[in-house]
């Protein structure tokens, strides 16, 4: 049998398929696959789960804010990661005044005023 051709639309990918279809597929006992023993697992946590009216619910940003978010998202990010690992690894400590006060106002710097400038019109020009 040739590979299936996963350059399409049509891709095929487990990305592509919701919970409930792959939660739905039937088990072959000869070839299992993981999809029950994590829905099983993840049962355990539902009771901890944020209720859905504190969820943000998706947005739409517009094209002409599409660049800046996304550049911004690396950037914020980027330091998170950054700065999580510093502290983690005591380079850095959020205790001290200097090291939290350089970790906020990198954020500043990146305009992260502005980045939620726009999540916020996109939150309030969504439909109800």
């Amino acid at each position: 049998m040739a590979p299936a051709d996963r350059t399409g639309l049509d891709a095929g990918g487990s990305d592509f398929l919701s919970a409930d279809f792959r939660g739905g597929a039937a088990i072959d006992p000869n070839a299992p696959t993981f999809e029950a023993d994590l829905y099983t697992a993840g049962q355990a946590y539902e009771a901890f789960a944020q209720p859905k009216d504190m969820q943000l619910p998706p947005v739409i940003i517009e094209v002409a804010d599409a660049a800046a978010v996304a550049d911004a998202e690396v950037s914020i990010n980027q330091h998170i990661t950054t700065s999580i690992s510093e502290f983690s690894l005591g380079k850095k400590d959020p205790t001290n005044d200097r090291d939290w006060n350089e970790y906020v106002d990198t954020f500043e710097s990146m305009n992260l005023d502005g980045y939620l400038e726009i999540y916020q019109r996109a939150y309030d020009s969504r439909p109800n």
